[in-house]
């Protein structure tokens, strides 16, 4: 195989991205942002890869392959059909001399199957496995720390990974909210109540990633439901939220429906710009979907009454709140 191959994994998810962007920068510098091509779960088409793979020619053009979710991925969001799969497995060992030579690709699994076929076949014969292991302990608090730079002591950094989580796409998203809170007021150094002011801990981080995904992926919003749940998450902890963001789109949609000027938007409603900000540029699902989110809304607020009301049990939240995301799409 002369092509450059290579193999990324691991669950460290902020790290693996950004090696991933490293290379797209450095390719699309030289060759051109229309010669990098990424294939994920929503778009992977095996005639595609095929012909991106294997295609040369007089006037074949240098391109990065990037491909999510293979090999045979169990991070939900990137999962690929079991099917697909086997068949990719199958064309890389009959034709795997034949990849142009002037490829750069990139395989990319957070939590491959190691005993699937594919994965035997690409850790054999990538050019370089790489792996990015999850970060815990002192590993996780001195990135932290590198990553604050002086704007957290060691021991704000602990408080900040006690309070948001070990996940560190999280923790770089409230890093970077603490940091700009800090500028706008000139704060040197926050404390550890002003962190617990200002970051949002594990279960409010998941379910305001629930709500900006809750009428576009379908997918996404039933993989951060199951992580709740299986967290242990209280599911009072996550309605409350969930009615009040709801809520927001709703009215969003109306002032929208209205043409409320988008500077007038944020204070008719009663949120920060920030908040709708998030969604305006998806304004035209929200439109379109109306309807379902009005509908979601009267079904969230029955729920939550008839839960503690003693009509159901609590135990049916989660297996409800799917059912209603559903009704969304």
């Amino acid at each position: 195989m002369s092509a450059k191959i290579f193999l990324f994994t691991g669950e460290e998810s902020y790290l693996l991205s950004n090696e991933i962007k490293r290379w797209k920068t450095l390719f699309a510098a030289k060759y051109g942002h229309d010669n990098i091509k990424e294939y994920a779960s929503s778009n992977f088409s095996l005639a595609d890869i095929s012909n991106d793979l294997f295609g040369s020619g007089l006037f074949s053009e240098k391109k990065l392959i990037v491909m999510y979710g293979i090999p045979d991925d169990t991070f939900a969001p990137h999962k690929i059909p079991a099917g697909i799969t086997s068949e990719l497995a199958i064309l890389m060992e009959k034709k795997r001399e034949n990849i142009n030579p002037d490829n750069i690709v990139i395989f990319v699994s957070y939590t491959p199957d190691k005993r699937k076929k594919l994965y035997k076949f690409l850790t054999a014969h990538v050019s370089k496995h790489q792996e990015f292991k999850k970060m815990k302990g002192k590993t996780l608090l001195k990135f932290v720390l590198q990553e604050a730079e002086s704007l957290l002591s060691e021991e704000t950094a602990r408080f900040l990974i006690e309070r948001v989580g070990t996940d560190t796409q999280r923790l770089i998203k409230e890093l970077d909210k603490l940091r700009t809170y800090c500028w706008v007021h000139t704060i040197a150094q926050p404390d550890t109540s002003l962190i617990a002011e200002i970051v949002y801990g594990d279960v409010e981080s998941d379910t305001f990633a629930l709500l900006d995904v809750i009428y576009k992926d379908k997918k996404a919003s039933l993989w951060l439901i199951d992580r709740m749940r299986e967290g242990g998450t209280n599911w009072n902890q996550v309605i409350g939220t969930m009615m009040w963001g709801v809520r927001i789109l709703v009215l969003y949609i109306d002032c929208l429906k209205r043409k409320v000027s988008s500077k007038a938007i944020p204070k008719e409603i009663g949120v920060h710009p920030f908040v709708i900000m998030k969604h305006s540029k998806h304004y035209e699902i929200l439109l379109q979907k109306e309807q379902q989110m009005s509908f979601a809304l009267q079904q969230l607020l029955d729920l939550d009454f008839h839960i503690k009301s003693g009509k159901l049990p609590s135990s049916v939240f989660w297996l409800q709140l799917k059912k209603i995301i559903l009704t969304l799409h």
